[in-house]
C-alpha cells in the first residue's frame, strides 16, 4: 500500500497488463516467479485516468526479462540459482534465452518452498512463551516462457505464466490457542499475455494487446465447524479477458495519444451469498486520451503540461470518468524541477467485497478519490537525486470491513477518509563505483472525516504514520556487500485509537554479501543473506507474528555467448 491507503487501492501491473485481480482487489507477490522480473516501478500519485479502476494511490509495474528482448538478437543465455535457508528453506531457479523459428524465446521455472516453522515470542497467561509456527509451511512453482518476434513491420511478444501454490493457512495466535492449525489453501493460476505494435508512419504508433488469465482457489479448514459438520470446503474459479487498442503520436514537442480497453471477469464459487447464487461476472469499456506538450516560456525556463482523461461504462452501471491534469516546471541552468498532478480516480468493488459469504455487500459503491500532488526534484549529480513531495487524497465512499458480530465482519462504506503527508528521498552513487545508497522517509495521517462519525478524525485502522527505509551497497571489483533497514511506527488495530489497540513499532534489519567467481565463459555469484539481523519480535497484522531472524545461502551461475539462429 503507498500513502496511507489499502493494498486494494494500489494497482499491480505486469509489463503494463493488470495483475489485480476483480475477484480480491489484491495480487499475492509470493505465488509469482520474481526471479524473472528485471525491474519493480512505482509510480505514486492517483493514475485511474490512465490505467483505470483501481489506481487510486498509484501503481507498481512489474518488468518481466523479455520486456527487453530483441528479436533479432541471436545471443544464448542461461542462468540457474540455488539457495538454502531457514525454517527449511529451498529455492531453485532455472532460465534460458535463445533465438529460434524467427522469434527470441525465454523459459523459465522457478521452485520455492519452506517449512515455515519459525519460533516466536507469545505471551499466554501472563507468561513470555516461544512456539514455533504451525501449518505455515508452503509450496510454489513458477513456470514462465515469452517469444518475441517481427512479422513485417510489426513487433509481436507472447507471455504466458503458470503457477501451483499449496500452503497452509496459519490463524491468529490468541490466549491458549491458536487458530486454524489444519487450515489449507491451493491454487493454480494461468495468464497469457500478447501484444504487437507497428509504427503506422514516421511520427505514430499502434499497439494493439491482450491478456487472459483462468485461477483456481481451494481453502479447505476441516475444523471451522460453524460453515457446518464438514467444516470450510471453499472452491472458486475466476476468468479474466482483456483487450485493448492504442494509438500514440510523436511531433515535435508534443505526445499525444488515443486508447480503449475491455474486460470481462466472472466468479464463480460455493461459498456467494445466497441471493446472487453460485455465478457473479461484470464487463467494463473503456475510452481514454492523453496529451503530454512541452513548451518553453522564455530562454531558460520550460513547462511540460499533461492531460488525460478515460471514462469506463461498468455493466453494473457505477460508471467513472476520470480526469488527470500535471505540470512540471525545470530550468535549463539548474538541476531542479518542480512538479504538480491533480486526479480524480476510482475503485470498483471486488467480488469479495460485494458477494462474498457473511461479508459481501451487493450495493457498495464506488470508491471516488481526488488525489493532489506537489514536489520537487534535485539532480544533485547526474547519478545521485533528491525529491520532496507533499500529498492528499481525499477518498469518498471508502471500502471497509466492519464488525457485524464478535466473529463475523461486513463490508461497508464510509463517506470520507482523508490522507496527508509528505515524502522525503534520496539516493543514487554516493562514490561512483564504489557506494550506493538510498534512504527514504514518509509522514502520513489518515483520519475518518465523515460527518457524525462516532470515529471522527481518528487514525484508520493499520496505518502507519511514520515509515523509513533506506539500503547501501557497497561494490569492491568482484565482491559486494549491502544492507537494508525498514522501520515502521505504531499503528492501530480499532478504530476508536484505543490505547490497547495500539500495534507497536518495528525496525527490521537485513544484511548480504556476493562474491563474484568466473571460469571460463561461466560466472558465478556466491551468496549470503541474513533477514532480520537483530531477532525483530513484530507483527504486520495483530497476532499474526513475523519470522526472526533467518540465514540463506547460494550460488547463481550465468552462461551467455553468440549462437546461430535455429
Amino acid at each position: 500500500s503507498l500513502r496511507g491507503t489499502t493494498s486494494q487501492q494500489t494497482l499491480i501491473l505486469l509489463d503494463g497488463v493488470r495483475l489485480t485481480s476483480g475477484a480480491n482487489g489484491t495480487v499475492d507477490l509470493s505465488g509469482l516467479p520474481l526471479s524473472f522480473f528485471d525491474e519493480v516501478e512505482v509510480s505514486r500519485g492517483g493514475s485511474s485516468a490512465l490505467f483505470g479502476g483501481g489506481a487510486i494511490a498509484g501503481v507498481v509495474n512489474l518488468r518481466s526479462s523479455s520486456n527487453h528482448s530483441n528479436a533479432a538478437s541471436n545471443r544464448f543465455s542461461a542462468n540457474a540459482e540455488t539457495a538454502l535457508g531457514s525454517f527449511g528453506e529451498m529455492h531453485n531457479v532455472a532460465h534460458i534465452g535463445f533465438s529460434a523459428i524467427g522469434a527470441r524465446w525465454n523459459i523459465g521455472g522457478e521452485y520455492l518452498s519452506s517449512k515455515g516453522d519459525y519460533p516466536f515470542h507469545t505471551l499466554q497467561f501472563g507468561k513470555d512463551t516461544t512456539v514455533e509456527r504451525s501449518n505455515s509451511d508452503f509450496q510454489n512453482i513458477g513456470v514462465f516462457t515469452s517469444a518475441t518476434y517481427e512479422i513485417g513491420s510489426w513487433t509481436a511478444s507472447s507471455k504466458l505464466f503458470l503457477k501451483n501454490s499449496n500452503r497452509g493457512s496459519p490463524g491468529a495466535v490468541l490466549q491458549g490457542n491458536i487458530e486454524q492449525t489444519s487450515a489449507r489453501l491451493k491454487e493454480n493460476e494461468a495468464l497469457m499475455i500478447h501484444s504487437v505494435s507497428t509504427k503506422t508512419s514516421q511520427n505514430s504508433t499502434l499497439t494493439l494487446a491482450a491478456s487472459s488469465r483462468y485461477g483456481e482457489l481451494h481453502y479447505r479448514d476441516k475444523d471451522a465447524i460453524f460453515r457446518g459438520p464438514d467444516g470450510e470446503n471453499d472452491l472458486f474459479i475466476t476468468r479474466e479477458i482483456m483487450a485493448s487498442a492504442r494509438m500514440e503520436w510523436f511531433t515535435g514537442f508534443m505526445h499525444s495519444g488515443l486508447s480503449s480497453e475491455w474486460t470481462y471477469s466472472d466468479l464463480r464459487g460455493n461459498s456467494l451469498q445466497p441471493e446472487v447464487g453460485a455465478f457473479v461476472e461484470r464487463a467494463t469499456f473503456s475510452l481514454a486520451g492523453n496529451l503530454d506538450k512541452e513548451i518553453t516560456l522564455d530562454s531558460s525556463f520550460i513547462l511540460a503540461a499533461q492531460l488525460q482523461s478515460r471514462l469506463d461504462i461498468n455493466s453494473l452501471g457505477k460508471n467513472a470518468f476520470s480526469p488527470l491534469a500535471g505540470l512540471i516546471l525545470r530550468h535549463n541552468d539548474i538541476p531542479l524541477r518542480l512538479r504538480t498532478l491533480w486526479s480524480y480516480n476510482f475503485r470498483l468493488p471486488n467480488f469479495n467485497e460485494m458477494y462474498y459469504l457473511n461479508f459481501g455487500t451487493a450495493s457498495l459503491h464506488p470508491e471516488r478519490a481526488q488525489s493532489l500532488n506537489l514536489g520537487l526534484v534535485w539532480d544533485i549529480t547526474p547519478n545521485f537525486q533528491a525529491e520532496a513531495e507533499t500529498f492528499v487524497i481525499s477518498t469518498n465512499d471508502q471500502i471497509i470491513a466492519v464488525p457485524k458480530s464478535p466473529v463475523t465482519w461486513s463490508a461497508q462504506n464510509i463517506g470520507n477518509v482523508l490522507s496527508r503527508g509528505v515524502e522525503l528521498s534520496c539516493g543514487g552513487e554516493i562514490i561512483p563505483q564504489l557506494l550506493s545508497g538510498r534512504i527514504a522517509y514518509t509522514r502520513q495521517t489518515t483520519t475518518d472525516e465523515t460527518v457524525n462519525s462516532i470515529t471522527l478524525g481518528k487514525q484508520i485502522q493499520y496505518i502507519p504514520q511514520e515509515i523509513i527505509s533506506g539500503n547501501a551497497i557497497v561494490t569492491i571489483d568482484k565482491s559486494m556487500v549491502g544492507f537494508s533497514a525498514n522501520y515502521s511506527s505504531f499503528r492501530y488495530t480499532l478504530a476508536d485509537n484505543s490505547s490497547e489497540s495500539t500495534l507497536p513499532s518495528y525496525i527490521q534489519v537485513n544484511v548480504f554479501a556476493e562474491q563474484k567467481i568466473t571460469i571460463g565463459n561461466i560466472n558465478f555469484t556466491l551468496r549470503a543473506d541474513c533477514n532480520n539481523l537483530f531477532n525483530e519480535q513484530y507483527s504486520v497484522v495483530l497476532n499474526y507474528p513475523m519470522p526472526g531472524r533467518g540465514f540463506r545461502f547460494g550460488v547463481r551461475t550465468n552462461l551467455a555467448g553468440e549462437t546461430s539462429k535455429l
